[in-house]
């Protein structure tokens, strides 16, 4: 146990919360100062699945359509079919082999993908936001999933997931047979 005091607002040896530094700022009647300065931010997030989004770059550079299983590990994803960016959708599930958890992902809203050559194909990355159920708890998420499609070598794929309370987060790589994550770009 350390001889140093807890703050009395959020039980910290070394406190740095608003609560602690708000009140010492407002008891302080030379309104100086005296410790490290007190910035209040206050973020609105506000995510919901109604709104319009707002394309990138007007519309999608290209589109790829996948539906892939492994053991534990499923990706099912559209994303600019048709290069319609507003049909694009995301659903994600692994299923721990060993009994332990389950992690799914719905997407409500995915952004337009960057598309760019890669040394021997083409990649595809798109974000977006949705809600992840682990273990039947659900938060509010971000996800970026990107594809990579290779000419000679294995297709592979990685998705990275965060809930935005940061309860949760996820990330892994799957790589697939040549072939199973086609790209087209799309036509201007």
């Amino acid at each position: 146990m350390s001889d140093r005091q807890r703050c009395n607002y959020c039980k910290c040896v070394s406190c740095c919360c608003p609560i602690k530094n708000k009140n010492e700022i407002e008891n302080n009647p030379s309104n100086t100062n005296t410790a490290n300065p007190t910035i209040n931010v206050n973020p609105v997030i506000n995510i919901t699945s109604t709104a319009t989004p707002i394309p990138v770059n007007g519309e999608c550079e290209c589109s790829a359509t996948v539906e892939s299983s492994v053991p534990g590990i499923f990706l099912q994803a559209s994303i600019c079919p048709n290069c319609n960016e507003l049909a694009s959708y995301v659903r994600f599930r692994n299923v721990s082999l060993s009994g332990g958890e389950t992690t799914e992902l719905f997407s409500s809203f995915v952004s337009a993908p960057t598309c760019f050559s890669i040394e021997d194909g083409i990649a595809l990355a798109a974000s977006g936001i949705g809600f992840l159920l682990v273990n039947g708890e659900s938060c509010r998420a971000v996800f970026n999933l990107t594809l990579f499609s290779r000419n000679e070598e294995n297709d592979f794929y990685t998705i990275a997931i965060q809930c935005t309370d940061n309860s949760n987060n996820f990330f892994t790589s799957v790589e697939l047979e040549p072939g199973d994550l086609p790209i087209t770009p799309c036509q201007e």
